[in-house]
C-alpha cells in the first residue's frame, strides 16, 4: 500500500454512506488510491478491486484479458434458486464474452434496429404525456410511482407485444430480478427472483408458440424471426427477454429519478431546458453524466494484467466505479457541476465503451427525453415537495430514489 492510501479505510460498497450521495466518498479514493483494494462486493472472494477514475476504467473496459462473467462462486456453493437465477444471467449478453456474447447482440440488434427505434417513439411520446397529464392536480404526487416508474413498463410492454403483462406484475418481476443481480447473500432474494424467473417462463413460452405461426408487429414477433438463424432454445429467448425487462425498466427509472433531483437540485439548469436554450439530447447526456443509475459493474480477471502500477491476479473480482469516472475531473472540467451544454457529456461511461457498449442505450435516451419534453410542456412549475423527504432505494450497483414527492 503507499503512502498516498495508507490512512484510507478499505472501500466498503454496502457504506450506508454510499446510498444518498457516494461523491465525496468516489473523489476521495479517485484521488488517493484510484486503483484500490477494499471489502469484497460478492460472496466467494476475499477482497475486490475498485476503479475510480474515468482512464482506467476505460482501459479495462477496453482489455480482453479482463471478463464480464462472473466466476466466484461454484455450482456446488448454490442453492437451488440460485442456480436458477444464475442459469438465466448466463445467457444475458452483458454478463457474457464473445463468441456468446457475439451469438446474443446479433439476435438484439436485429431487432434494437435504427427503424424499430423511430417507429417507437410516437408512441413513447404519447405514454410519457399521458403519464405526467395524470399528476397535474394531486396534492400527493409521487413523480418516481406516478411516472417514471411505469413509463419505462408500459414502452417495453408495448413494444414487446405484452399486454398481457400488468404494471404491477412486471415490478414483481424486474425488482426482484435487480435485487438478487445486487449480490446480495440472503437467500430470500434468490428464492424471489427464481419463483418469478419459473412464472415468465410459464407467461412467455405460449406467446413465442404463438408467434411463430403468427407474427405481429412487436418486438417479440421480430425476436422470434431473428432467432430462425440464432435457434435459441425457447427458455433462452424467455432469458432475453427477462434482460429487456430487467435492465429496460430498472435502468431508466432510476435515471429519470437521478436527473430530475439534479434539475431540482440546480433550477437555473432547469429554465434553461424549459426555455429551449440547451439542446435536449446533449442535456440528457449530462444527466447521465452528473449521476448515473449504474454506479458499479463487476468484472473477473482472466489473466495478470497491470493497471494503474498495480499488479491485479487472474481470477481477483473487480469493479469498475462508473459514478466516479464520470466525475473525474481529468476527463470532464468542474465535474460536480451540472452543464446541460458540456460539450464532452456524451464521454461518459454509464452505457459501457465498445463490445459492451449497452444495446439499449438509446431506448433508454428517448423515454428520458420524451418525459422531461412532457413535464416542460404541461408542469414547467414543478418541484420537490421538501415537506416529505426523498427516500433512496437500498441498492449497491443501482441508485436511485425509491419515492420522490413533487409539488405540480
Amino acid at each position: 500500500m503507499n503512502s498516498a492510501s495508507a490512512t484510507l479505510e478499505p472501500f466498503n460498497p454496502f457504506s450506508e454512506a454510499l446510498h444518498s450521495d457516494p461523491y465525496a466518498v468516489y473523489a476521495s479514493y479517485r484521488s488517493r488510491d484510484p486503483v484500490h483494494r477494499g471489502l469484497a462486493s460478492a460472496p466467494g472472494y476475499p477482497e475486490s478491486w475498485y476503479i475510480f477514475t474515468y482512464e482506467h476504467v476505460l482501459e479495462i473496459l477496453k482489455e480482453e484479458r479482463i471478463s464480464n462473467e462472473r466466476q466466484a462462486i461454484s455450482s456446488g456453493q448454490m442453492t437451488p434458486s440460485q442456480l436458477l437465477f444464475y442459469e438465466a444471467l448466463s445467457h444475458w449478453l452483458l454478463f457474457r464474452d464473445p463468441p456468446v456474447h457475439s451469438r446474443h447482440r446479433r439476435l438484439l440488434s436485429s431487432a434494437f434496429s435504427a427503424r424499430n427505434f423511430a417507429g417507437w417513439k410516437t408512441e413513447i411520446e404519447e405514454i410519457s404525456t399521458r403519464r405526467v397529464q395524470a399528476m397535474i392536480g394531486s396534492t400527493q404526487a409521487d413523480i418516481t410511482h406516478d411516472c417514471f416508474r411505469v413509463v419505462p413498463l408500459e414502452v417495453i410492454a408495448k413494444i414487446l407485444g405484452l399486454d398481457i403483462l400488468d404494471i404491477d406484475t412486471m415490478l414483481e418481476f424486474t425488482d426482484s430480478f435487480a435485487r438478487a443481480l445486487d449480490f446480495r447473500t440472503d437467500p430470500s432474494v434468490f428464492d424471489r427472483a427464481a419463483k418469478n424467473i419459473k412464472a415468465l417462463d410459464a407467461l412467455l413460452i405460449p406467446q413465442i408458440e404463438s408467434r411463430r405461426t403468427q407474427a405481429r408487429e412487436d418486438l417479440l414477433s421480430r425476436l422470434v424471426e431473428a432467432n430462425q438463424e440464432a435457434q435459441f432454445s425457447d427458455r433462452e429467448l424467455v432469458y432475453v427477454v427477462m434482460l429487456i425487462l430487467t435492465a429496460g425498466y430498472e435502468t431508466t427509472i432510476n435515471q429519470m429519478g437521478n436527473g430530475f433531483i439534479a434539475l431540482m437540485h440546480d433550477r437555473p439548469q432547469w429554465e434553461l431546458l424549459c426555455r429551449n436554450e440547451v439542446k435536449m439530447n446533449n442535456a440528457v447526456h449530462e444527466l447521465i453524466r452528473f449521476d448515473p443509475a449504474l454506479q458499479v459493474m463487476s468484472r473477473s480477471v482472466l489473466e495478470d494484467v497491470k493497471i494503474g502500477g498495480k499488479l491485479i491476479r487472474a481470477g481477483d473480482d473487480l469493479n469498475l466505479m462508473f459514478g466516479s469516472a464520470n466525475r473525474d475531473p481529468s476527463m470532464f472540467e468542474q465535474p460536480e457541476k451540472l452543464d446541460l451544454a458540456r460539450a464532452n457529456a456524451n464521454r461518459n461511461l454509464t452505457f459501457g465503451h465498445g463490445l459492451h457498449f449497452c444495446i439499449g442505450a438509446q431506448l433508454a435516451r428517448m423515454e428520458t427525453v420524451a418525459v422531461l419534453e412532457a413535464l416542460i410542456e404541461q408542469c414547467p412549475r414543478i418541484r420537490l415537495d421538501e415537506s416529505r423527504p426523498v427516500r433512496w432505494k437500498n441498492h449497491i450497483s443501482l441508485r436511485g430514489p425509491q419515492s420522490l414527492p413533487v409539488v405540480v
